[in-house]
């Protein structure tokens, strides 16, 4: 993560995963679902950091990166201090991994209680439609999530999935609802 004085930069890396026509997700104890990646950790490469955030957070081993999908850029408001703004950048990648060990969850994963699931991706799409529609307070990351999954819904695996670009800008009320890019 970067900081200047108004802007908070973070860069994420994200794994989607799908194994007999269902997708790897973590569900979280309120009952959305998100997919398995995160930030680097000092001296890390894009690659080592997917597989070790996928591991932590499913458990599964030897992540292997099949190809980049696309990516989501975010922007908004900082939580804790409303002079910074806030903007990632999480790049998804189709992955595949190898056997199932235990999860590694950090302090805050653990609270929200991550578990890793094997699941329809209409279903993971409905659930985060249903969970979206409460209006209750959440994570930004359901927006970012849904939006990719929505994406994933609409495609023809047979036929590759079309690579992607959406941006959430909550900073100016903006997002690039079509934003796909072929």
């Amino acid at each position: 993560m970067t900081i200047n004085t108004k802007n908070i930069f973070r860069k994420a890396f994200r794994a989607i995963i799908i194994r007999d026509n269902k997708i790897l997700m973590i569900k979280t104890s309120r009952g959305d679902y998100k997919f398995p990646g995160g930030a680097l950790e000092e001296n890390e490469i894009p690659k080592e950091a997917l597989a070790r955030e996928v591991k932590e957070e499913s458990g599964y081993k030897d992540c292997v990166i099949i190809q980049c999908l696309g990516k989501v850029v975010e922007k908004r408001k900082d939580k804790y201090d409303p002079d910074l703004s806030f903007n990632m950048i999480s790049e998804y990648y189709l992955c595949t991994v190898g056997a199932k060990g235990e999860l590694e969850l950090s302090e805050n994963e653990k609270r929200f209680h991550f578990q890793p699931q094997w699941i329809n991706i209409n279903t993971a799409l409905d659930e985060n439609n249903k969970f979206i529609a409460k209006g209750a307070l959440f994570s930004d990351w359901v927006y970012r999530e849904t939006k990719v999954l929505k994406h994933l819904s609409q495609s023809d695996f047979s036929n590759g999935i079309k690579e992607f670009h959406f941006v959430l800008d909550k900073l100016n009320k903006k997002s690039n609802e079509e934003d796909i890019i072929d």
